[in-house]
């Protein structure tokens, strides 16, 4: 244990580690700790990302075309109703179909992951 310590050297937070030629100077707590960073976060948020995104390419068409309407557009079932040439309720129906097929889709995807 003492051999391992004995090769360890201190740092200063205040040590300076870049210093341009306009003298401004970057100490080590500046590049060490970033309170704004989130890796672990951002890579999970991405992966969920691009989960959700290969579950709703394997949507059928129809349910793809009505999520991306009303979720990417932010169209209502009623305009979405008119520019399929079905009815508000029909819409409503492939929505909620579409939904359970993502959730479904998603929970098999999530469980790989854990």
């Amino acid at each position: 244990l003492l051999a391992d310590t004995g090769r360890a050297s201190l740092l200063s937070l205040d040590d300076i580690v870049l210093s341009s030629e306009g003298n401004e100077k970057i100490h080590l707590a500046d590049v060490v700790h970033d309170e704004s960073a989130d890796t672990i976060g951002d890579v999970e948020t991405g992966a969920m990302r691009e989960c959700l995104g290969e579950s709703i390419d394997r949507l059928p068409d129809r349910e793809k075309l009505v999520i991306a309407l009303y979720y990417y557009e932010g169209l209502t079932f009623k305009e979405i109703g008119k520019i399929l040439e079905v009815s508000e309720s029909r819409v409503y129906q492939l929505h909620t179909q579409a939904v359970l097929r993502l959730r479904g889709y998603l929970q098999r995807d999530l469980a790989l992951f854990h």
